[in-house]
């Protein structure tokens, strides 16, 4: 039977892993989410709007709670367009002008896989928006972005808005259904010098917190 999943997939098809949230304390703001933007809302005048204002595809029958150490975060997965499952699924946007209808916007958006997606692919992952302060624009949001080094190795980074590295993190993909693309990461190696490499601000390990993606 053919599914058409609307703007929207489930989560076992998204390879996401089942995160612990339960993670060790730590002290107040030291992994807290930056603001997503730096501009007034509402804008008070014509400067203080954006040239450009920035969208993704994203899926919301997936979206869950993470953690970024013991912070607790909204995660919302960028909608899946996998060629390659080996079951019929079919991911498309909506029109938003014509939500109810649920008419076809585009069919051309959207990330891979883990499992499927080719070795030196570097993808945006999930948006994760931390909803401890609700004050305005001071909302924090940070982006997951994956790389798959080789056949088994990740690395798995979580950017700020503006694009500074917060956290980066290196894993072995543990395959759990082959035939969705599920599976989680374990960390492997030395995790100082992943952060080295991109110039990480924060000391995030996932053998010792909690890491979007990651199981431990």
């Amino acid at each position: 039977m053919r599914l058409t999943i609307s703007l929207i997939t489930f989560l076992a098809f998204l390879g996401m892993s089942k995160v612990a949230l339960h993670a060790q304390d730590d002290e107040p703001g030291r992994y807290e989410l930056p603001p997503a933007h730096d501009f007034s809302l509402p804008p008070t005048s014509p400067a203080d709007i954006p040239n450009v204002f920035h969208g993704l595809p994203l899926s919301l029958d997936g979206i869950g709670v993470a953690c970024v150490g013991s912070r607790k975060v909204i995660n919302i997965p960028v909608l899946m367009n996998e060629p390659d499952l080996p079951i019929d699924i079919e991911a498309v946007t909506l029109d938003p002008m014509n939500w109810h209808k649920r008419e076809v916007f585009s069919k051309k958006l959207g990330r891979r896989s883990l499992y499927f997606v080719e070795p030196g692919t570097t993808m945006l992952y999930s948006v994760i928006i931390d909803p401890a302060d609700l004050q305005g624009q001071n909302i924090g949001v940070g982006l997951v972005v994956v790389k798959r080094v080789n056949e088994k190795t990740y690395e798995v980074l979580i950017e700020s808005n503006n694009g500074d590295v917060l956290a980066a993190a290196r894993g072995e993909l543990q395959v759990l259904d082959p035939s969705i693309g599920m599976g989680t990461l374990k960390a492997i190696g030395n995790q100082e010098e992943i952060r080295k490499k991109y110039g990480a601000r924060w000391d995030l390990d996932p053998n010792e917190h909690c890491y979007p993606m990651f199981s431990r």
